[in-house]
């Protein structure tokens, strides 16, 4: 398999333009959060806004040192939205997380295979794995939530969890530390 510089110079742009809007993506979902008051939401998307970030700007870095191109992201648009108030919103954030996951490991393989970038495949992968793991506890969070709509006071107990003495918040509390968040 030929080495196609100007073809891993592509993909890197496409991969950096999917990051940006990512980042979009997190920024709306971290004010939006905040709008409603879930916490641990709102930290949540604010650390992966970051990371996002992390990750495009490592690219970008890359893209200079190994190719000697300088490469921006695209404008990235609003990409979240969501109807509905609490419920709405999860149900569209699961979604989009779901999207998010499913691209980055796209391209993390593609850095791969075809292109020979296992080195820089390696934040994706890591990230995609951040992603699969945060779906994942937002379905409970739904299904917890669809029960409790019919046996109790949903938003209530679903904002306790939210606002108790470990929570989500806290779990993403300590990793945001260490990316320029210190409160």
């Amino acid at each position: 398999m030929a080495f196609d510089r100007s073809a891993c110079i592509e993909e890197l742009q496409s991969i950096i333009n999917e990051l940006a809007v990512f980042e979009a993506f997190q920024n709306v979902a971290f004010v939006e959060a905040h709008d409603l008051g879930i916490q641990g939401k709102k930290r949540e998307a604010r650390l992966a806004d970051t990371n996002f970030g992390n990750i495009r700007k490592h690219l970008q870095s890359e893209t200079r040192d190994l190719f000697g191109e300088k490469i921006f992201p695209a404008e990235a648009q609003n990409p979240f939205t969501h109807t509905g108030g609490v419920e709405g919103f999860l149900k569209a954030y699961k979604d989009a997380l779901w999207h998010v996951y499913l691209t980055l490991h796209g391209s993390a393989n593609r850095l791969v295979s075809p292109y020979l970038m296992r080195h820089l495949a390696t934040p994706l992968y890591e990230q995609a794995e951040c992603v699969k793991g945060e779906y994942v506890v937002i379905c409970r969070e739904i299904e917890r939530y669809d029960a409790m709509k019919n046996g109790g006071t949903p938003l209530h107990d679903f904002m306790l969890y939210n606002t108790s003495d470990h929570n989500v918040h806290d779990e993403a509390e300590s990793e945001e530390k260490g990316k320029g968040y210190p409160w």
